[in-house]
């Protein structure tokens, strides 16, 4: 019944609609749609060998490219070179009609790799531009692709190019640092050149054999004052002018020995008998003949040795038999005798020097000369002390500051190998850098390839007329139904006899 009330104000619904659709879908332009995909390709080189200086991920890479080629400027070159959209005479509604009919959609795959982990991967993007001209849609889509590949090369070099640089220049500052800390090193070894690390067990065991050599050299000197004080006991002992004597107990005859011989004996009996007694002149007039004969030479020597012992004898018999007695009396007169014609010569050399010096005995003059050879050694000896003693204070200088100067040098060893630890593995970072570098500029990196080039589309992508036409029927026959249910629900007359009743 609705039907024949209401028919044709469905029919006029549904045909207004569908008509509608119908015109739409007709006027609609065609628009064509050209894409192409672009593949991730990793580096060929595993990455145990050669590690890529790309660090960042794709999608992280996709979004940097894509800002940069789908920049302001980049964007409004191309839509003026192509002449893309005529009808638009603004430059921003231009780009902004553009980046709505640029696609970009990434192809992801799960993966399950022990060095990556658990996760999406993505190994390709497609890339798609529509336009109604369809050599157009084409033409820039080749553009944009061969922009993405482009640009990620460009990226690439220049990130390596960057890496290069930076460790060019980082490994010059360690350079110039290692060869700082080599100079500190060289310089501290100059200053320090026999005090440097591991001479501290040097310098103790010298010091201790400094102080043995000391002891034994203290021991040495006083073993030989020992050897001179017994030497001079024995000394005190022996007549240093005992004339030389014969077998037969006689004096030698040698014209020396003889001369010295009379003068002491002219001596002896000048201090009894005076100058006129008959044996006085003989002794003279011989030791005048033998003094013509070797020379005459001063007798002081003869006199002061003659001395010595008659001192020596008059004491010894003064404490036996006192100053009364012939032979102390006889001695006192020699003595006297001798000291004025000492005297007379005004010598200023003492008794034992004279005597010494012009000994006649071989036993005193061995003892005497023992006497002189281990003074000489003491001396020597004291010399060689001091000399030690010195030293040994040195030593145990360096031995008290060799704790600072280890503690500096190795302070400056570990700074030195610090420094060479980072410029070493900065060399080598250098090294795989330019390898990489190498890598990148010969495309054997991780790198976007076109997998094929945009195909010139034959038909259009937009509109779905067809869609339109079926949505404007489904629309048409709803909306005059629709209408209908809500215009016989607001029409309140009566139709029929039922209705009436």
């Amino acid at each position: 019944m609705i039907w024949r009330l209401r028919k044709k104000v469905i029919l006029f619904s549904f045909s207004l609609i569908f008509f509608t659709a119908l015109v739409v879908a007709l006027v609609l332009p065609s628009i064509y749609e050209s894409q192409v995909m672009i593949i991730v390709e990793n580096q060929e080189i595993p990455e145990e060998y050669v590690k890529s200086t790309t660090t960042s991920y794709i999608n992280e890479r996709l979004e940097i490219l894509e800002r940069k080629i789908l920049s302001y400027s980049k964007l409004l070159e191309i839509i003026k070179a192509h002449a893309l959209y005529p009808d638009l005479n603004s430059n921003g509604a231009m780009v902004g009609k553009i980046r709505k009919d640029i696609k970009l959609e990434t192809i992801d795959i799960n993966i399950n790799d022990g060095r990556y982990g658990r996760g999406l991967a993505t190994i390709a993007f497609t890339l798609s531009y529509q336009h109604e001209n369809p050599e157009k849609a084409k033409q820039v889509t080749d553009i944009l692709s061969n922009l993405f590949v482009e640009e990620d090369r460009i990226s690439r070099e220049n990130r390596a190019d960057t890496t290069t640089i930076f460790l060019e220049k980082e490994l010059a500052d360690l350079r110039n640092v290692v060869k700082l800390n080599e100079e500190k090193i060289s310089r501290f070894k100059a200053a320090n050149i026999d005090q440097l690390p591991g001479s501290t067990a040097i310098f103790q065991q010298t010091v201790f054999r400094l102080e043995q050599d000391i002891d034994n050299t203290i021991t040495r000197i006083r073993t030989l004052q020992e050897k001179i004080v017994y030497l001079n006991s024995r000394l005190a002992n022996i007549d240093p002018m005992v004339p030389i004597l014969t077998e037969s107990g006689k004096v030698a005859n040698n014209p020396n020995n003889r001369l010295k011989y009379l003068r002491l004996q002219l001596i002896q009996m000048q201090s009894n008998l005076s100058d006129k007694h008959p044996d006085i002149i003989r002794l003279k007039s011989e030791i005048a003949e033998l003094e013509a004969q070797v020379g005459e030479k001063d007798t002081t020597t003869e006199k002061v040795n003659r001395l010595i012992i008659v001192e020596k004898q008059l004491a010894e018999l003064q404490s036996k038999y006192g100053d009364k007695h012939p032979d102390v009396v006889k001695l006192a007169r020699e003595k006297a005798l001798l000291t004025r014609q000492i005297a007379q010569k005004d010598t200023s050399t003492s008794s034992a020097g004279i005597s010494g010096q012009h000994s006649d005995n071989p036993g005193y003059m061995n003892i005497k000369a023992q006497i002189i050879v281990a003074q000489s050694e003491i001396n020597g000896l004291i010399d060689e002390r001091e000399k030690l003693s010195r030293k040994l204070e040195d030593y145990q200088k360096k031995l008290e500051v060799a704790p600072f100067i280890d503690e500096e040098y190795n302070s400056l060893t570990l700074d030195y190998e610090n420094a060479k630890k980072k410029f070493n593995e900065v060399a080598n970072k250098l090294h795989s850098a330019k390898i990489a570098q190498e890598m990148d500029v010969s495309e054997q990196g991780a790198r976007f390839r076109i997998d094929h080039p945009a195909i010139l589309p034959d038909k259009a992508s937009k509109p779905y007329r067809l869609l339109i036409i079926l949505l404007g029927f489904m629309l048409g026959a709803g909306g005059g139904i629709a209408l209908a249910a809500l215009l016989e629900g607001l029409d309140s007359s009566v139709k029929v006899s039922e209705e009436v009743e």
